[in-house]
């Protein structure tokens, strides 16, 4: 038939699929693709409205599509979060920046005085929440059905779950 045995850790529609957790070095390949945009020359010399735009729009949006399928580390998300402080900080003439304003203020919303930069510590346990969320409530999902089935005696609101999960 020409379908060929494939082994994991396979792309599907842009994101890893593995067996178990993404190693660190493949979620890290997702940063890279956000690093080689802010290091391209023509997001060198634009002015700072521009850059928190481009932040926007694309740079914190790439990692999103990644963190609805899968569990990031801390680590790569801090790492992330460290190349866009210094993007948006640098200016065209020198590699580094000064910091004017703390990332805690620069990561609030509009409406309470930030930039509107989202946190993706923040986003990802979010996306998370609202994924056990969709277990009780939507039934009709493939991908609950299979859990359901999977783990009939599985009860999520009496389950004790791990705290220090990364």
């Amino acid at each position: 038939m020409g379908i060929k045995k494939g082994d994991y850790p396979i792309k599907y529609l842009g994101a890893c699929v593995d067996k178990g957790r993404i190693p660190i070095r493949l979620q890290r390949k997702v940063i890279e693709k956000v690093e080689d945009i802010m290091k391209c020359k023509a997001s060198r010399n634009i002015s700072q409205a521009g850059k928190v735009v481009l932040i926007n729009s694309i740079i914190n949006s790439i990692p999103v599509h990644s963190l609805s399928t899968t569990w990031f580390n801390k680590k790569v998300i801090k790492e992330h979060a460290k190349k866009v402080r210094s993007f948006l900080w640098r200016s065209s003439e020198r590699k580094h920046g000064f910091h004017l304003v703390s990332w805690k203020n620069i990561a609030k919303s509009k409406l309470n005085g930030g930039l509107g930069i989202r946190d993706l510590s923040v986003v990802k346990h979010a996306i998370h929440a609202r994924r056990v969320l969709d277990f009780p409530n939507r039934k009709e999902r493939i991908w609950v059905k299979l859990l359901s089935k999977r783990y009939e005696e599985f009860h999520l609101w009496f389950y004790k779950f791990k705290t220090n999960i990364s």
